[in-house]
């Protein structure tokens, strides 16, 4: 069938089997039901195919060639089944495809546009300007994509492998199995690039979304304008990346490796879930960083200045200028820390773990607003550290001076030279504090336990609560404790010098070994104290009154310079009172009533 022209109305062809050679077919509209038609070679010329539906069951079209100038497919429908289109070549101006599946070594498809739902598109070569790729879905396993020149609006394209020289990929979406991209220029609003590798020389990537898996990335440069980069996770080997500026809404980035020659990232923001990140040398001049979250495992990143709100950092040298960090979470694993200075304005750091090493930290000044720091554990060697206030929790801090306003330090040990620690409320659990001054309104100190050498102790207000204190050794000039309730198990007061002004003392219980004890004025309702041994050097005892109810006061020996009780009234049912001997110096004891039962008194 040769020069068949203006082919109309042509309805309900079946069975076209053996047909060759047809050419120059212009204006074959409104076909309809045209099944089984196998053999179709040399098909050239064919325009204006319009309205083509139910084509269903079409196979082996084995060997159409030179398909060139087909225009204006529209509205094809239904065209289930086709398979096996290998040989397609030279497809020119093919517009309004729709629906095509399984296109195998399809090549020079230049102006094609608006190609609709294509799955399963292979070996596609030499696609230069293709535009208008809008609504195409689920396009898997497209291999050997090259030249794709003036590609934009590529939505949810899948396994696509080797495109280089992309420009303009505006909207694309959902490009999962990627691999091999290179000299892709200009790639915006990609979304759900899962498995890309060995991506090169890639400039001017705005908008990346859901990056997973992407391996390789190494020559990559001049990065700039990126925003919103979520779900990045196993990124490696990205060296060579520079001027990496305005990369904001950085989420879920996951194993960043050997990141070492990365410099100004100046306006990142909210980079959150940044985990595993390591060898990040010579970072320099993160400034306007926001918003980072669980950043686990930061190694070697040294020469960092001007880093604000980051978290989970480890090993971090030479850091300098961290002034404004807010809001650091979670952190943990902080070791080797030297040289940090001038930590202003730090917020909510919650679980620091691990911090070791924190040596000549200097110009802790504002650390105002601390606030909410949980969890702080294994805290060492931390020289110099002044006005820290509204810590919590903190453990093993040493020669911590000028530390005001503290409150809920409950499992803090082995605190040494601490200096000027004002308003301390709720310490449970401490332990081991040395040389401690200028206590103010301690409330709450439960299981304090070997507190040696607290020496020239002054102004411990409202001590509450103050239980299982044991070798309180050398404690000296402790002046104005008031209201302080419920010491029991106090052991080993030695050298307690001038406690005045001490009220309302209750539940002394099992108080041993307190000597040279001097100056006990004002000490009122003192109950329940049982076990109390040699108490030698007490003087001036004043005005100590309602001592009711005291019993049990067994082997009290040696009360030798007691002097000056006056007005002590009210002492009655003092029983078993045995062994009380030597009370030589006892003067001036005036309007004492109602002793009874005080038995083997001597000398």
């Amino acid at each position: 069938m040769k020069n068949i022209k203006n082919m109309k109305n042509m309805r309900n062809i079946k069975n076209m089997k053996n047909i060759k050679n047809i050419k120059n077919m212009k204006n074959m509209r409104n076909i309809k039901n045209m099944k089984n038609m196998r053999n179709i070679k040399n098909i050239k010329n064919i325009k204006n195919m319009r309205n083509m539906k139910n084509m269903r069951n079409i196979k082996n079209m084995k060997n159409m060639k030179n398909m060139r100038n087909i225009k204006n497919m529209k509205n094809i429908k239904n065209m289930r089944n086709i398979k096996n289109m290998r040989n397609m070549k030279n497809m020119r101006n093919i517009k309004n495809m729709r629906n095509i599946k399984n296109m195998r070594n399809m090549k020079n498809m230049r102006n094609i546009k608006n190609m609709k739902n294509m799955r399963n598109i292979k070996n596609m070569k030499n696609m230069r300007n293709m535009k208008n790729m809008r609504n195409m879905k689920n396009m898997k396993n497209m291999r050997n994509m090259k030249n794709m020149r003036n590609i934009k609006n590529m939505k949810n394209m899948r396994n696509i492998k080797n495109i280089k020289n992309m420009k303009n990929m505006k909207n694309i979406k959902n490009m999962r199995n990627i691999k091999n991209m290179k000299n892709i220029k200009n790639m915006r609003n990609m979304k759900n690039m899962r498995n890309m590798k060995n991506i090169k020389n890639i400039k001017n990537m705005r908008n990346m979304k859901n990056m997973r898996n992407i391996k390789n990335m190494k020559n990559i440069k001049n990065m700039k304008n990126i925003k919103n980069m979520k779900n990045m996770r196993n990124i490696k080997n990205m060296r060579n990346i520079k001027n990496m500026k305005n990369i904001k809404n950085i989420k879920n980035m996951r194993n960043m490796k050997n990141m070492r020659n990365i410099k100004d990232m100046r306006n990142i923001k909210n980079m959150k879930n940044m985990k595993n990140i390591k060898n990040m040398k010579n970072i320099k001049n993160m400034k306007n960083i926001k918003n980072i979250k669980n950043m686990r495992n930061m190694k070697n990143m040294r020469n960092i200045k001007n880093m604000k709100n980051m978290r989970n950092m480890k090993n971090m040298k030479n850091i300098k200028n961290m002034r404004n960090m807010k809001n650091m979470r979670n952190i943990k694993n902080m070791k080797n820390m030297r040289n940090i200075k001038n930590m202003r304005n730090i917020k909510n750091m919650k679980n620091m773990r691990n911090i070791k090493n924190m040596r000549n930290i200097k110009n802790m000044k504002n650390m105002r607003n601390i606030k909410n720091m949980k969890n702080m554990r294994n805290i060492k060697n931390m020289r110099n550290i002044k006005n820290m206030k509204n810590i919590k929790n903190i453990k093993n801090m040493r020669n911590m001076k000028n530390m005001r306003n503290m409150k809920n330090m409950r499992n803090i040990k082995n605190m040494k030279n601490i200096k000027n620690m004002r308003n301390m409320k709720n310490m449970k659990n401490i332990k081991n504090m040395r040389n401690i001054k200028n206590m103010r309104n301690m409330k709450n100190m439960r299981n304090i336990k070997n507190m040696k050498n607290m020496r020239n102790i002054k102004n411990m207000r409202n001590m509450k609560n103050m239980r299982n204190i044991k070798n309180m050794r050398n404690i000296k000039n402790i002046k104005n404790m008031r209201n302080i309730k419920n010491m029991r198990n106090m052991k080993n007061m030695r050298n307690i010098k001038n406690m005045k002004n001490i009220k309302n003392i209750k539940n002394m219980r099992n108080m041993k070994n307190m000597r040279n004890i001097k100056d006990m004025r004002n000490i009122k309702n003192m109950k329940n104290m049982k076990n109390i041994k040699n108490m030698k050097n007490i003087k001036n005892m004043k005005n100590i009154k309602n001592m009711k109810n005291i019993k049990n006061m067994k082997n009290i020996k040696n009360m030798r310079n007691m002097k000056n009780m006056r007005n002590i009234k009210n002492m009655k049912n003092m029983r078993n009172m045995k062994n009380i001997k030597n009370m030589r110096n006892m003067k001036n004891m005036r309007n004492i009533k109602n002793m009874k039962n005080m038995r083997n008194i001597k000398t």
